[in-house]
């Protein structure tokens, strides 16, 4: 069976980032596989289902759409953050397999690239945010990356549910 990649956009890079250069990790006095707790912003849930995207790892263009797609729901644009993880990490801690529904982004494509993850308890959600953190890998767009990537999409018409606020923004 093939390994598949998902995303997970995030709120801050910074948590993440600072952690792996050893600033946070001096400040709060952490040990070498632990995060500060203020990552668990990354992992709500609604209902306990935690939204994640399947993409091609090796394929930029895949990641920057569903970012995209994502911030388009948004009325402004500004810095977005990613994990990439691979799905061995819900085997290893015996959470179901991702369900394939349709998400609620800006693209239709997209949407259909989304996944469902019942975490139901906040054990199962604590480690997966865990083994997520410590395997996975961070990336960051910055802003004036995203309003060009987000013109570019919106331009060859890729992005038709776009938020009207963020739309007069770009045009």
């Amino acid at each position: 069976m093939n390994m598949k990649t998902f995303l997970r956009v995030i709120r801050r890079a910074d948590h993440y980032t600072l952690y792996d250069r050893g600033v946070v990790k001096e400040e709060f006095h952490l040990d070498d596989n632990e995060y500060p707790s203020d990552i668990l912003d990354d992992y709500y849930t609604d209902s306990g289902v935690l939204s994640v995207y399947e993409v091609k790892k090796d394929d930029p263009s895949s990641i920057q759409f569903v970012v995209c797609a994502v911030a388009a729901t948004s009325n402004s644009y500004r810095d977005y953050a990613f994990i990439l993880f691979d799905d061995d990490i819900f085997k290893n801690l015996n959470i179901e397999e991702p369900i394939k529904k349709p998400g609620k982004t800006a693209s239709p494509i997209i949407d259909e690239m989304h996944y469902d993850v019942n975490v139901i308890t906040t054990q199962n959600l604590l480690e997966l945010a865990h083994q997520v953190a410590n395997n996975g890998m961070v990336e960051l767009y910055l802003k004036r990356e995203m309003k060009d990537m987000l013109k570019q999409y919106y331009s060859q018409k890729l992005l038709p549910k776009i938020e009207v606020s963020l739309k007069k923004k770009l045009t």
